[in-house]
């Protein structure tokens, strides 16, 4: 074989390679700025989330001034039930894991503060949405706006609670130091253990 084809057939394949590297490197890039773009935007996303999530609190409640109950404020309940909707939006759209978990774990937040305002003996009356003089109110609450809220405050059926797999009896056999100083929680877990005991 001739030296100036084995030269030419090395540069043709040399710059084959070199485009198919170029082409490579281009594709890795694209996609490295892709999901760069992504995360910022989720980013952008979640921090929105969390925030109508603390102005739906904050907006049934006054400002956090008035919660056992929330003064019934037919706007103040349409308006937080909006917020939590447009927050079940914004969440459906975030893709990034990280920014998933940061509103999940908001959201749960909230939805134990809702829990605790809706937790209220006034809302077993009717009174409360009807617009009844009792609450000197005289505007009914909109019934989709109050179930939308109240439903927020409930835990999903599908919902992992964390406890569920947590035994502190291993956590205690790891470490027992951890009940040092705390008497009364001893107790309370001798006394639950001596009753498990003569149950068998």
């Amino acid at each position: 074989m001739d030296l100036t084809v084995v030269i030419q057939t090395l540069s043709i394949t040399l710059a084959i390679a070199s485009i198919v590297i170029a082409i490579l490197s281009y594709e890795n890039s694209k996609k490295k700025n892709e999901i760069d773009v992504q995360m910022a935007e989720d980013k952008d996303l979640s921090e929105y989330a969390v925030t109508l999530l603390e102005n739906t609190y904050k907006i049934l409640t006054d400002n956090g001034e008035n919660i056992n109950p929330p003064k019934p404020i037919r706007l103040s309940w349409l308006t937080s039930a909006r917020y939590i909707l447009r927050y079940k939006r914004i969440r459906e759209q975030i893709i990034t894991a990280r920014y998933q978990l940061i509103c999940d774990e908001n959201e749960g937040m909230w939805r134990h503060e809702f829990y605790k305002i809706l937790n209220c003996s006034d809302f077993n009356h009717m009174s409360y949405f009807s617009g009844s003089s009792m609450f000197n109110s005289c505007e009914n609450i909109e019934p989709n706006s109050a179930f939308v809220i109240t439903e927020f405050s409930t835990w999903a059926d599908e919902f992992q609670d964390p406890l569920d797999l947590y035994n502190y009896k291993t956590s205690l056999a790891k470490n027992p130091k951890i009940l040092s100083g705390h008497i009364g929680l001893k107790n309370y877990l001798n006394k639950l253990e001596n009753l498990g005991s003569d149950e068998k």
